[in-house]
């Protein structure tokens, strides 16, 4: 991954292989400034993931646990942290008073904001290569991608216009 591929090895790569060298070069370039705010912020990653999922709204600490593939305990043991550093509000779930309802503080959804933006960014010199048309082409094809029903299990963060 240190290395650009030449045009020549690019072609001669599949679709799954394009796809999968795609998506490691984004990641890597997106991860760290996402990492950077992460360790500012005195988080663990599986802490970042707790915030990105609150993102999509309230929850629960058993849906926590479920999103980490961690024990309930566990996922207290984080969501604790989370809330007495101010990223997440803890209150009484309106429709039922035994559960607490989890969400983010302004503070954590500001964190948020700069860890997606963060990785978001890490696309821009790929798109900065195409012209008008292929944008638009691309963008076709990403939303027939992302909109069709069953490819996209993760119910992924949906960024403000």
């Amino acid at each position: 991954m240190g290395t650009q591929l030449a045009r020549q090895d690019l072609e001669s790569m599949s679709l799954d292989q394009l796809a999968q060298y795609w998506t490691n070069l984004v990641f890597l370039l997106g991860i760290r400034p996402a990492l950077e705010y992460i360790e500012r912020a005195d988080l663990s990653i599986a802490e970042s993931i707790v915030l990105r999922y609150l993102g999509q709204g309230p929850q629960n600490v058993a849906a926590v646990a479920t999103c980490l593939a961690i024990t309930q305990s566990a996922a207290s043991r984080s969501v604790d942290r989370l809330v007495h550093d101010g990223y997440v509000a803890r209150q009484e779930n309106p429709d039922d008073r035994r559960q607490k309802q989890l969400s983010l503080t302004p503070k954590g959804t500001a964190l948020v904001e700069q860890i997606t933006a963060a990785l978001g960014d890490a696309a821009e010199p790929f798109l900065e290569v195409l012209n008008t048309v292929e944008r638009a082409q691309l963008r076709t094809l990403l939303i027939r991608m992302l909109s069709e029903e069953g490819v996209c299990p993760v119910t992924a963060q949906v960024p403000e216009p």
